[in-house]
């Protein structure tokens, strides 16, 4: 990691020192680092991808054969057994909520709820977009430059806006959000009346499909 993101920053710093720098030839020499580093930050993660691929290559085809037979014990997860029957549980809480919280199953205000939101989401990227929410600025300029001297001094009246509608957006989801934890924890849309046993789970799913979301 740290050979991934070194050339980076220090690019990135060479460049700052460059724009601060009154020397003519002492700002050309920053700028040739600069330059460098640069170059270094894009060969170094293309010179380790092509060592990664290689030594992933090797080790498929040296074991390829334990890796194609399911009852295979190299490199096996001693609890693999008990992981795969989770997986299994918690794909039947997926098909089950995606069941209770489909569109057909949704009522009409959360049907209007979303369409809106939609709406509003697409305006929001369509002034991100087309318009300027946000002044330019790079790194070589300076925070006290800006109008009022802080980094909200960069964003526009149509930057503004587009908060607003992005705020407006997260309400939306939200709303829909909370119908459809509500439909998949208590059945609200529950089409067999014999289906408690999994009621609890159910609820748990629906509780970290909310965390997710």
């Amino acid at each position: 990691v740290i050979f991934l993101i070194a050339p980076c920053c220090i690019s990135g710093g060479f460049m700052l020192r460059a724009a601060a720098e009154q020397d003519e030839r002492t700002k050309g020499m920053y700028n040739a680092l600069k330059e460098i580093s640069g170059v270094l930050a894009l060969l170094l993660p293309a010179t380790l991808n092509v060592f990664l691929v290689h030594f992933v290559q090797s080790v498929t085809t040296q074991f390829h054969k334990d890796l194609n037979d399911p009852t295979s014990t190299w490199q096996r997860d001693p609890h693999e057994s008990e992981i795969l029957e989770l997986v299994k549980k918690n794909e039947t809480l997926a098909k089950t909520y995606s069941e209770r919280t489909h569109w057909d199953q949704q009522p009409y205000c959360i049907h209007i709820v979303s369409v809106i939101g939609t709406l509003l989401s697409s305006l929001a990227t369509y002034v991100l977009l087309c318009g300027k929410p946000i002044r330019p600025f790079g790194l070589e300029d300076k925070q006290e430059d800006l109008p009022g001297g802080s980094v909200a001094g960069l964003i526009q009246p149509t930057g503004w806006a587009v908060l607003v509608v992005v705020g407006l957006v997260t309400v939306c989801l939200i709303v829909v959000l909370l119908w459809m934890r509500r439909a998949a924890a208590k059945g609200y849309n529950k089409s067999d009346p014999n289906d408690d046993d999994s009621e609890t789970e159910t609820e748990s799913y629906a509780d970290s499909s909310f965390s997710e979301a």
